[in-house]
């Protein structure tokens, strides 16, 4: 529900900004308030996903989520994600691939700590990452929550599963039924 209640802040942010490469530097106050809410909640998210498929193991911060997930979810990293309405994909975790962090999360923690000199990276193209990467982990929490309970499932019956349904960034069309 929390995750639905950011994707409709940012589709009415869509009303202002058109969603497009050539305004992914456009940043803003409510950009920013998104950016910040999605990134805290991936935290809050990844951690217990973390937790879970590697419950041995104390994940404090996301670079000990990035070793986590490399090890036991690799398969999460080079997911996409797609937002139809404007033909634009992404590619939310890909920079783990290099052992680097996603550079939506450093312009978060940007954001975070020193707001009067970074503003501008709270701009379309990290909100929309993070979103993204959300969605994404969101997913993979609820099949991991549900193998680990004994129901073994395929993508699209975890997101058939989940109620409300994005209506905005959409996951491989694989996973869905429609």
């Amino acid at each position: 529900n929390y995750y639905i209640a950011l994707e409709e802040d940012l589709s009415k942010i869509s009303r202002y900004i058109e969603f497009s490469e050539d305004n992914f530097n456009v940043y803003s106050i409510e950009l920013a308030h998104l950016l910040l809410a999605a990134s805290s909640e991936i935290d809050v998210v990844l951690k217990a996903l973390c937790n879970i498929i590697n419950p041995s193991k104390e994940h404090k911060n996301i670079n000990e989520y990035k070793e986590t997930i490399k090890d036991k979810l690799s398969s999460l990293i080079n997911e996409s994600c797609y937002i139809p309405r404007y033909g634009l994909e992404l590619n939310p975790w890909t920079n783990w691939n290099t052992d680097q962090n996603p550079h939506w999360w450093k312009g978060y923690n940007d954001v975070k700590h020193q707001r009067d000199i970074n503003f501008n990276k709270a701009n379309l193209k990290n909100t929309l990452n993070a979103l993204s990467a959300l969605n994404l982990t969101i997913i993979y929490y609820y099949k991991t929550v549900y193998e680990k309970s004994g129901k073994s499932l395929k993508f699209k019956e975890v997101t058939t599963r989940l109620e409300p349904k994005p209506s905005l960034i959409k996951v491989n069309p694989d996973y869905y039924y429609d």
